[in-house]
């Protein structure tokens, strides 16, 4: 929670990596990307977006659009939107993020399941407990394959499913999923 320190350390890092690297070298982005969570945890999301923005655009230049670098930047663009209340914005950041894990990792990847997570909390944003439905089901199918069936993975994913039928106002597939 000390912000500033962090600020600091980061930029201290950003510094140092500017001359030993120049200005697009993926040690860049993620000096920058660092800032960027700081900004965001402060509700600075300007400033976060800037930092999130230019970490993009040196991962894309350093990796390409298909790396997972690149696929993070885009869910923490997406999660400022969301934090500033504009989920189609973030939705759409997210599902970049998963156009790029989709083509860099196989349908049944944690990485899926968690870019589906966060098409689905911005779903629920907008009050489309639908389609929040529809992406927690999605997860919660990969995490079935990847964890156990008592894995704690699995259980966010039943109460996720479970509160979004709540929502709907429908309290047996809601208990049912909670149970």
């Amino acid at each position: 929670g000390e912000y500033d320190k962090a600020i600091e350390c980061f930029e201290k890092a950003l510094d140092i990596n500017l001359k030993a690297f120049g200005e697009y070298h993926p040690d860049i982005g993620a000096n920058k990307n660092n800032i960027g969570l700081v900004f965001n945890n402060q509700g600075e999301y300007d400033k976060a977006i800037e930092c999130f923005e230019k970490a993009l655009d040196i991962n894309l230049k350093a990796f390409g659009e298909y790396h997972s670098d690149t696929g993070k930047n885009y869910i923490n663009i997406g999660l400022v939107w969301e934090a500033r209340g504009e989920y189609e914005k973030a939705i759409k950041y997210y599902e970049k993020s998963l156009n790029v894990n989709l083509n860099i990792f196989n349908e049944g990847h944690p990485d899926v399941a968690l870019t589906y997570n966060f098409i689905a909390w911005a779903s629920v944003g907008k009050g489309e407990y639908d389609k929040a439905i529809e992406y927690y089901e999605k997860a919660l199918n990969i995490n079935l394959k990847v964890f156990s069936e008592d894995h704690p993975t699995v259980a966010i994913s039943y109460n996720e499913i479970g509160l979004q039928w709540l929502n709907k106002g429908e309290y047996d597939k809601a208990i049912e999923y909670f149970e």
